[in-house]
């Protein structure tokens, strides 16, 4: 009896020690997805409020705005690059007001490779004048 008792131990062990590192994939994967799930859904919403504030007047600044956005997300502005085209290099059209932010998206856990979570998130707006 008593070695079949071990023996059923050690099965354990070896079964924990296999299902272990699919669990913790599993889980840092949820948390690494969804976290950046929320830094997406800011920066498109600093895009959106940065291309809002340049349609008020010459005299308030989309990327201050986007940048102030994206603090009050809670996320580092210093990750950003934003600019006044609309997508990065097209020029905006004179009658609009369009801003595009490139983010580098740091990983929460850092468990998963780039390739399986991305580590960049772009978004655009373009909004009339």
């Amino acid at each position: 009896m008593r070695d079949s008792e071990s023996g059923a131990r050690g099965a354990v062990a070896v079964e924990f020690i296999l299902l272990v590192p699919v669990f913790l994939a599993l889980v840092f994967g949820v948390m690494d997805w969804g976290h950046y799930f929320t830094v997406r859904e800011v920066v498109v919403n600093a895009a959106r409020e940065g291309a809002r504030a340049g349609t008020l007047g010459p005299g308030v600044d989309p990327v201050g705005a986007a940048e102030a956005a994206l603090t009050r997300g809670g996320v580092d502005p210093s990750h950003a690059t934003i600019s006044l085209t609309t997508d990065g290099a097209t020029a905006c059209p004179s009658s609009d007001s369009c801003v595009f932010i490139q983010y580098d998206v740091q990983p929460l856990t850092g468990y998963l490779p780039a390739p399986i979570v991305p580590n960049v998130t772009t978004a655009a707006a373009q909004m009339r004048k």
